[in-house]
């Protein structure tokens, strides 16, 4: 299967009307993690969405495909969206979304400094984005509207995406995601696993995800590992992300089923990390970072790590026989954009000393 022939539309293929940017090369593989599963005595598998895309990979690049598209479809200019300072979706969106002509603006919130934030942020200077400090993630929505307003006033067409990527049309990407999943399993490219861990960060992953498997009819729990706010773990934001996806999806293919129900049932937010702080490094998160390093498997500290820490601690309290780890840091390999030269901002390593 080729990113041009998502198993979205061929099993709905009233959905390809969908404005969509292909930028994914699927399926995206099932591997055994061998090391993981020594070391826990539990049969551990990854999908590995880290390899979505050669350029830029991961989870956002799944949801990007449908908000660029919904961009562009609106004679979008400029992109507007937001993070923490080393976000992987703003950085995502400012090299697919620059590729493909739109400037970007970036509003990036403190977060502690480490070598990953950084290099990120080289990253978006080097590909041109345009950086905005906002003290708070809850300021930068305003601060996006604000800035809206002045693009409009110069003529220029602003499109925001929200934190994330979460939306009903950033999830999307992943309700194509969980179809995939649930037709690989149906091939019988893994065992059917006892639980999923997949990390909850804005929400649109978690999401598709538990609405794809849904669709085609595999019902499996999905440990979401809560990496920021309770908010965004809260039964009810989750809920109408559900049901807003659901109705653009129904609003054009009314055969697609109201798998609403289904799909809470299987998602189960785990909140434990939110203590520990968003982007801290701790003794667990790097002790489970080099037991995955073992199996090719990179971790970063803000979302992935925190993740696998969570199916670790499941399996040894013997919660699961066999689980499927959904891998969503990108390995694709920034250096050749890093080899062009550019610093991260001056302002960047005391701003990132801001984060609480």
């Amino acid at each position: 299967m080729t990113a041009a022939t998502p198993v979205l539309f061929d099993r709905f293929p009233r959905l390809a009307s969908l404005p969509r940017i292909p930028l994914v090369t699927a399926p995206t593989r099932l591997e055994r993690a061998s090391r993981l599963s020594g070391f826990t005595e539990r049969e551990v598998w990854v999908k590995r969405e880290d390899a979505t895309d050669a350029s830029y990979g991961g989870n956002k690049v799944r949801k990007l495909q449908y908000l660029l598209g919904d961009a562009q479809a609106k004679q979008a200019t400029t992109l507007l969206t937001t993070g923490a300072l080393g976000s992987h979706h703003a950085l995502a969106t400012a090299i697919h979304g620059g590729a493909r002509g739109f400037a970007v603006h970036a509003f990036l919130s403190p977060q502690p400094w480490t070598d990953h934030v950084e290099e990120n942020l080289r990253a978006h200077v080097a590909v041109g984005s345009t950086l905005h400090r906002v003290p708070s993630a809850f300021l930068a929505l305003p601060a996006m509207e604000w800035e809206a307003l002045k693009e409009r006033r110069a003529r220029r067409r602003p499109y925001l995406i929200p934190h994330g990527g979460s939306n009903p049309v950033g999830a999307i990407g992943y309700v194509e995601a969980g179809l995939e999943l649930a037709a690989q399993l149906d091939a019988k490219e893994m065992p059917e696993p006892d639980a999923i861990y997949v990390a909850l960060g804005s929400g649109a992953t978690a999401v598709g995800l538990a609405l794809g498997l849904a669709a085609g009819g595999v019902e499996i729990p999905i440990h979401a590992v809560l990496v920021t706010t309770r908010l965004i773990g809260h039964p009810r934001y989750l809920r109408r992300m559900m049901q807003g996806t659901l109705e653009r999806l129904r609003a054009i293919e009314p055969r697609f089923p109201d798998i609403g129900p289904a799909a809470e049932r299987m998602l189960r937010v785990e909140d434990a990390w939110v203590s520990v702080g968003y982007g801290v490094v701790t003794d667990e998160i790097e002790r489970v970072t080099d037991l995955a390093a073992a199996d090719a498997i990179t971790l970063d500290p803000t979302y992935t790590a925190p993740t696998v820490a969570s199916l670790m601690s499941d399996a040894e309290s013997g919660r699961f026989r066999r689980a499927l780890y959904i891998h969503t840091l990108s390995s694709a390999d920034l250096s050749p954009i890093l080899a062009r030269g550019a610093e991260a901002p001056s302002w960047a390593r005391s701003f990132a000393g801001a984060a609480r």
